[in-house]
């Protein structure tokens, strides 16, 4: 008998559980609220999901531009400061030549000072020529 009865609860159980998940769940008002709340998150999410992806795509372009903009900046600078170094280098070349210039002509200066005070000192007497006489001045005689 003790079989029978357990038999027994074990088929109201089992009709129970049948009953019970053949039954069409109501939906009720709340639940169908609850599910439009949702279902309006779930859409907000992703329309804030598709906006943050295309704000992360413009920063990456961004930041590839200031990326190539930033080397060649660099390429540019290393550049400049190449020709800042030949650019001094060239100064301190002129600077010398404008200096062994001046001492040239300054060595040429008092060189040619010295030749001109040799030759004031030896002046040679003034060459004569012989005088041509005039005609009609009665024998005067006109030195050239």
């Amino acid at each position: 008998m003790n079989d029978i009865k357990t038999m027994a609860w074990m088929a109201v159980f089992f009709l129970a559980g049948v009953w019970g998940c053949s039954r069409n769940p109501g939906s009720s008002a709340a639940q169908l609220d609850r599910l439009k709340v949702l279902e309006a998150k779930c859409s907000k999410l992703e329309e804030d999901h598709q906006a943050i992806a295309e704000a992360r795509d413009a920063a990456k372009q961004r930041l590839s531009s200031a990326e190539s903009e930033i080397s060649s900046l660099k390429n540019t600078v290393s550049i400049l400061q190449e020709v800042r170094k030949e650019r001094d280098l060239l100064n301190a070349r002129m600077e010398k030549l404008k200096k062994g210039l001046e001492e040239l002509m300054s060595t040429d200066t008092a060189l040619a000072e010295s030749a001109r005070a040799a030759t004031a000192k030896e002046k040679p007497a003034k060459p004569t020529t012989p005088g041509v006489p005039v005609s009609g001045s009665a024998g005067k005689i006109i030195d050239q």
